[in-house]
């Protein structure tokens, strides 16, 4: 299954989206309600899953960075494949993080 080629840079599913929904309140609140600072910086890794679970949970933050070196391994498999992040961040929805 993993070797399948509709699976090149998968986005989330959609129980992918519902868990980073989750994710995004508990953090919602910690922040909120029990007063955990704001992350400064937030560092994510150039495939298309992680950009939008960056871009659901830190929305517009101004210190989202993409980084090539934050990534899963290589292994050859569709899955673990992607675009460079330079064309990544070409993207609208994700044009508000850098990328180096």
């Amino acid at each position: 299954a993993l070797s399948n080629v509709h699976l090149l840079d998968a986005p989330l599913s959609q129980q992918g989206k519902e868990q980073v929904e989750a994710a995004r309140t508990i953090i919602q609140e910690l922040i909120l309600d029990r007063g955990l600072p704001m992350p400064t910086s937030v560092l994510t890794s150039p495939l298309q899953r992680t950009l939008q679970t960056t871009a659901i949970i830190f929305p517009d933050h101004p210190g989202v960075h993409m980084r090539e070196c934050l990534r899963e391994r290589r292994t050859g498999l569709p899955c673990d494949e992607r675009q460079p992040a330079m064309a990544i961040h070409k993207r609208e929805s994700f044009a508000f993080m850098s990328s180096m």
